[in-house]
């Protein structure tokens, strides 16, 4: 008769892993359900703004954390005062910062936003508590299944058992890597709907990193925002500014219409309607906001137009991008200048790094009058 390799204990423990792998496609099938309900809220759901009133960190697991938000808004004139959250989200907040929501016309306290947050009745930490509880029980039973005793080991000394290796361990004993994580989801992306997020200060300067405000700054962005160095470039810049320029128009696919050139830059950087902000590490350009001061004809004022942000890839996702806009924003804050740019529809997870600044987005088309183009007009006296 032949004798199974598995005893109990390891029939039990390979029970054990086949749930916890049931429980992860459990919270990947009902993250797709939950999303498709936000979708819904989303779609036909009454149109208002709200207003967050406070902003909290919570965890859902050991390893994972996301945010809640208490909102004010108003439907039908009444007002509602509902918490937020998403499924897992390491968004930025700040109290006071409006919000796109969309309410249930037959409930007003069921809500939710373009960005994937809803109102709690919708459980959306659901998903990730069963998928994390999922892999839990899968690596501590691999652990035991690979570590533990074997059925011919209990009681009774196995003649066939291999010696022990070096420093008088078992050579049938592994050790699992540490140091593995499953990363958790990003943030939904967005439905191209533009939102307007207002803060309540206007013009007030953030100094820090907002996470500062939700959540302790990850190492490396704690690491790189304590190296960077934010300054406003000059005439002997002129070739680090050429070469960034051209670097994001060839990201952009528009390199033919890139005609400035170093000397041009080294012109342009001497005067005083132009800024240009290096962020800088080691000496080393990580990328550049640039804007030039015009007047806006309305109001009768001065503005800030914001023509480039641009941060190399190496140094993405630390920070750098907000650290050149509050740069910018410090520089406008005297005169209480209003910076003013265009972004691509498309770009959506540009909207929402703005959205995140406080940025007020709302769609305008864009002309272009070329010579080519104006030029006959004239020629023929129309």
């Amino acid at each position: 008769m032949v004798e199974s390799p598995f005893g109990r204990r390891e029939l039990k423990l390979v029970l054990v892993v086949v749930l916890g792998t049931l429980l992860i496609g459990a919270g990947m099938l009902l993250t797709v359900r939950l999303n498709e309900a936000i979708d819904e809220r989303v779609r036909v759901g009454a149109e208002t703004t709200g207003r967050v009133t406070h902003v909290e960190r919570f965890k859902i697991t050991s390893s994972f954390s996301a945010t809640r938000l208490t909102v004010d808004y108003t439907f039908d004139g009444v007002r509602y005062r509902e918490r937020f959250s998403s499924e897992l989200d390491e968004s930025e907040f700040r109290v006071g910062e409006l919000l796109d929501v969309r309410v249930d016309r037959t409930d007003p306290t069921l809500a939710a936003t373009p960005d994937g947050y809803a109102t709690e009745d919708l459980l959306l930490q659901v998903p990730t508590v069963l998928a994390g509880l999922g892999l839990v029980m899968i690596v501590i039973s691999l652990a035991l299944i690979r570590t533990g005793p074997r059925r011919d080991q209990v009681g009774r000394r196995n003649p066939i058992a291999p010696g022990p290796g070096p420093g008088g361990r078992s050579m049938r004993s592994r050790r699992l890597m540490d140091g593995q994580r499953v990363p958790g989801k990003g943030k939904r992306p967005s439905r191209g709907v533009f939102v307007v997020i207002r803060h309540l200060r206007p013009g007030h300067s953030q100094g820090v990193d907002t996470q500062a405000c939700t959540h302790a700054p990850t190492v490396r962005e704690s690491t790189v925002n304590d190296a960077i160095r934010i300054r406003r470039a000059g005439p002997d810049d002129a070739a680090a500014v050429d070469a960034l320029v051209r670097e994001i128009a060839a990201h952009e696919g528009e390199s033919e219409h890139v005609g400035a050139t170093p000397d041009r830059w080294r012109e342009v950087l001497g005067r005083a309607d132009v800024t240009v902000l290096l962020a800088e590490r080691d000496g080393e350009a990580l990328g550049y906001v640039s804007a030039q001061r015009r007047l806006h004809m309305w109001s009768g004022t001065d503005i800030l137009a914001l023509d480039d942000l641009f941060v190399r890839a190496e140094a993405r996702d630390g920070g750098v991008g907000r650290r050149l806009m509050v740069a910018l924003a410090e520089r406008a804050a005297a005169e209480r200048l209003v910076i003013r740019w265009e972004v691509k529809p498309e770009n959506e997870a540009a909207q929402r790094f703005y959205r995140r600044l406080g940025g007020i987005i709302f769609p305008k088309m864009v002309v272009r009058w070329l010579p080519e183009n104006y030029l006959p007009l004239l020629e023929d006296g129309s």
